[in-house]
C-alpha cells in the first residue's frame, strides 16, 4: 500500500510540474502595472485579491488597458508584475510564477520520494531475508 502511495505522489508531482510548464509556455508574456487590487475571498493561507492595470507584451507589440488576476494579497499601486494573456485582447491575466524553481522543487520532490520509495524497499528485501531460513538450515 505505501508503494501505491508514494508512486501516486511522484505521479501527481510530475503530472503538476508538466501542467505548469504548458501553462507558462502559453500565451503571450508581459507585465501589469498594478492600478489597484480589491478584496476577493478568503483562502487558508492568506486573503485572495483581484488586482488590475496596464499590460505591456515583453516585445512591446501591444498593450492592453486593463487587465484582471488574482492574487494571494493585496499589490501597491504602481508595482509591476510578470502576467501571461491570451491574447491582445484579453480582459485577464495569469501571473507567472518563476518556473524555473518551481520545477526545481516539483521535480526535487518527486525525486526525493523515489528514493525514500527505494531504502524502504531495499530495507524490507533485508528484513525478509534475514527470517528466511537458509538452505543449509534445512538438513
Amino acid at each position: 500500500m505505501f508503494t501505491l502511495v508514494v508512486l501516486g505522489a511522484i505521479a501527481g508531482l510530475l503530472t503538476v510540474a508538466e501542467h505548469r510548464r504548458r501553462q507558462d509556455d502559453g500565451g503571450q508574456r508581459g507585465t501589469v502595472e498594478v492600478t489597484g487590487c480589491a478584496f476577493a475571498s478568503y483562502a487558508v493561507h492568506g486573503d485572495i485579491y483581484r488586482c488590475g492595470g496596464t499590460f505591456t507584451a515583453d516585445n512591446q507589440t501591444f498593450t492592453i488597458p486593463y487587465v484582471a488576476f488574482s492574487n494571494a494579497g493585496r499589490l501597491a499601486t504602481g508595482r509591476r508584475v510578470a502576467v501571461s494573456v491570451a491574447g491582445p485582447a484579453a480582459t485577464t491575466a495569469t501571473e507567472v510564477s518563476e518556473s524555473r524553481a518551481r520545477l526545481i522543487i516539483t521535480l526535487g520532490g518527486a525525486l526525493l520520494l523515489a528514493a525514500v520509495l527505494a531504502v524502504v524497499w531495499t530495507l524490507w528485501l533485508r528484513a525478509r531475508a534475514a527470517t528466511r531460513p537458509s538452505p543449509t538450515d534445512r538438513r
